[in-house]
């Protein structure tokens, strides 16, 4: 594997980590919350993360097997494939989901790591692997603002924000829009904390920190 298509699994790695996290940690009734914008839940919303690990998975081993690569679809095919997939997920258990993350996951990695030189620096499609592979990481982190947005609860989780405030939406001004708000949000509620806190002191009720 190339330093670069390296350093890009390894970050196809986290996000789909973080993707994973959000399906391990949700709350009860949040697989059938709606996602503004999509139409889906979040339990279809995350099959479709899955589903597409799944096709990614597919076309390596298609490289692998020196298959010539399929040509790009146009929007209107994505579009219909991806709500059919998203009909079928309508019942599918996080469990099988994060399944589904963690199978296509290992056969994508172990495809990367078995391909030749000149496979890894050549095009997967139209575009270079390297950038094949970030777009991917991309598809999770763009993802991953709409979960949240969805999912108040893990909102403000560490994790979720160590993730989502460091992603660069350029380009996609509804995803920077949402990324903003995050952090607006995210500066209030510490405004609000530290006047709590405040207030606290000031009434004797707070605990002073004498380290």
């Amino acid at each position: 594997m190339t330093p670069e298509i390296r350093a890009a699994a390894d970050r196809f790695i986290l996000d789909t980590a973080n993707v994973k996290y959000i399906a391990a940690n949700l709350p009860p009734g949040g697989l059938e919350r709606e996602v503004a914008g999509f139409g889906w839940t979040v339990r279809q919303l995350l099959a479709h993360i899955a589903t597409n690990h799944e096709r990614y998975a597919v076309r390596l081993a298609g490289i692998l097997a020196g298959e010539a690569p399929a040509p790009p679809r146009d929007r209107a095919t994505g579009d219909r494939l991806n709500d059919q997939a998203a009909r079928r997920a309508r019942k599918t258990p996080s469990r099988e989901i994060v399944r589904q993350l963690d199978e296509a996951l290992v056969r994508i990695v172990a495809s990367l790591d078995a391909l030749p030189p000149e496979a890894a620096a050549g095009n997967l499609g139209d575009r270079p692997l390297v950038e094949r592979v970030t777009s991917w990481s991309r598809h999770c982190a763009e993802h991953g603002i709409d979960l949240v947005d969805a999912l108040p609860e893990l909102r403000f989780d560490p994790l979720m924000l160590n993730w989502l405030l460091y992603v660069d939406y350029t380009g996609d001004a509804a995803r920077e829009a949402q990324q903003h708000r995050l952090l607006e949000d995210l500066r209030e509620r510490y405004e609000r904390e530290d006047a709590e806190n405040a207030e606290h002191l000031a009434d004797g009720t707070g605990e002073e920190n004498d380290a």
